[in-house]
């Protein structure tokens, strides 16, 4: 707790305003020379403080209206009893979490396993228990997509072994993530397909340029590839994945003497091309493959260009990238399991009902297929 306040201290130079409360039933604003105090013991331990439960809806409330230019960061245990709400989860967490990500604001989960010595309340079927040595604790920070990436990344650079990637683990819900242009330079494999300069015109020499011999190619196996690392394009921690999503549109040239002009019409969309894409068996990479397969859509002596798109179908619920949150839940059905073994590490009451939420809050927020890297590149096709 209190290296990650001293880390949130620092960060809040960083903005034109910042401002600081504490929470249990009632949220209260305190001064940030009090800001280090709640690394220690002292503002929890009294008789008539507001420490009896953590009334975590009405702080997403508050941290969901403050505008999406805000960051919001929550410590909290994500404890989740009877006591923390004044409805069902789904309703009284669901409904502000459902309007960040509809507004566009991104949620990121940040779990550290923290050590611990007391008493731990309202276990299923147990009670009170007093074994347990660590017990996870939990970033909530709600805003701007960027920002939240860059907070979690403060806390792996810091140097505290509290952060370390043993004890910490991330995800990321945004319902627009970033959607990076990669540099095409795709692999010639076999004989046909080649790197090749296409056209000196201006406005398309950054542009990669590549030629197929149909029949070459066909004849040779020829064509052109390209391997991407799925999650090497977004951000660490990114809740995407639903299965391959692929497209591919094409564009005609109608004659290099347009390119000059560059008019409307220098250009004639002729559709898609589907197929292109397939995923690699370990799920995190996608290969892209482009032959003589396409003669009959692209005719030869033609100019062409081809951009690409590879991403993820609508999301997946449960979704792998969570699993780390399941994992550290406390249910029902394991909660005297994790009693009677004693283990050290204990886990967080109905931490995967939450993980559901944000999951079907997420899918709904998103609908559709999303990219996860795009290219595009300049192709003369010859017979």
């Amino acid at each position: 707790m209190g290296d990650l306040l001293a880390l949130i201290g620092e960060r809040a130079s960083d903005y034109e305003n910042a401002e600081f409360y504490a929470f249990g039933k009632e949220i209260k604003e305190i001064p940030a020379s009090q800001l280090a105090s709640f690394g220690g013991t002292a503002p929890f331990d009294c008789q008539s403080c507001d420490n009896q439960e953590s009334r975590l809806d009405n702080v997403l409330k508050a941290a969901t209206t403050a505008g999406k230019d805000t960051v919001s960061l929550i410590i909290t245990d994500l404890w989740l009893d009877n006591r923390s709400l004044t409805s069902s989860p789904q309703i009284a967490l669901g409904q502000p979490l459902r309007q960040a990500l509809q507004d566009g604001m991104s949620i990121g989960v940040i779990g550290i396993l923290a050590p611990f010595n007391g008493a731990v309340y309202d276990v299923p079927g147990v009670g009170t228990y007093r074994g347990a040595k660590e017990l996870p604790l939990f970033v909530l920070a709600i805003g701007p997509e960027e920002d939240i990436s860059n907070f979690q990344i403060n806390l792996k650079q810091s140097g505290s072994s509290s952060f370390s990637s043993d004890r910490m683990n991330y995800s990321l819900f945004s319902k627009e993530p970033n959607n990076p242009v990669i540099p095409a330079q795709l692999r010639a494999i076999g004989a046909g397909a080649s790197r090749n300069l296409i056209s000196e015109d201006q406005a398309l020499r950054g542009v990669e340029q590549y030629l197929l011999q149909l029949g070459v190619a066909d004849a040779q196996s020829g064509r052109l590839g390209k391997t991407i690392q799925l999650n090497n394009t977004l951000r660490e921690g990114l809740v995407w994945w639903g299965g391959l999503a692929e497209f591919t549109n094409a564009w005609q040239l109608r004659a290099d003497a347009d390119l000059e002009a560059c008019g409307a019409d220098t250009w004639t969309e002729i559709g898609g091309i589907r197929g292109l894409w397939e995923l690699r068996p370990d799920g995190e990479q996608a290969t892209f493959s482009f032959g003589p397969e396409i003669q009959g859509q692209l005719l030869p002596g033609n100019v062409y260009y081809l951009e690409t798109h590879v991403g993820s179908s609508p999301l997946a619920v449960p979704n792998k990238a969570n699993q780390w949150m399941r994992d550290w839940s406390l249910d029902a059905e394991n909660a005297r399991q994790l009693v009677d073994t004693q283990e050290p590490a204990f886990k967080t009451l109905n931490l995967s009902e939450l993980t559901t939420i944000l999951e079907n809050e997420l899918s709904r927020a998103t609908g559709a297929s999303r990219k996860a890297a795009s290219f595009g590149f300049l192709l003369r096709v010859e017979r």
